[in-house]
């Protein structure tokens, strides 16, 4: 609560409480540097900012970094081993899904085996990376 009724003046334990009405939420992304594959951890009010700012620095949004312990035994603390479609376009530096999908077929480039969704591994597309440069 604050003090006096004054908006902006704040105890120690209702600074806290605002701050954690107010947080920011954290994500983590990924990008290419030097033929390898970085990640960078930022915050944001939400998903629509994350991809915002993730853009304006060339990064692609991996997912939320989740706090509690529950939610972070479920691998969001894991380092990724595959990546969707948009985010392996961005990686291989923003080309088309044709392009990924092509790439696919000429076997430069590997998906998880046995399921529809399109994943590329980590590692086909630090392969691929590594041709380019």
């Amino acid at each position: 609560m604050a003090i006096s009724g004054h908006p902006l003046m704040f105890t120690d334990d209702s600074a806290a409480e605002y701050v954690e009405s107010t947080a920011l939420r954290r994500y983590s992304g990924a990008f290419v540097f030097n033929g390898e594959i970085r990640s960078v951890n930022f915050q944001a009010r939400d998903r629509d900012e994350a991809v915002k700012i993730a853009q304006s620095w060339n990064v692609g949004v991996k997912s939320e970094i989740l706090n509690s312990p529950e939610k972070a035994s479920k691998g969001a603390s894991v380092a990724c081993e595959a990546y969707s479609l948009k985010e392996a376009c961005h990686l291989l530096g923003g080309v088309s899904a044709v392009t990924v999908y092509r790439w696919v077929i000429q076997k430069k480039l590997s998906r998880v085996p046995g399921i529809r969704k399109v994943l590329i591994t980590r590692q086909s597309i630090l392969r691929c990376v590594g041709e380019k440069s």
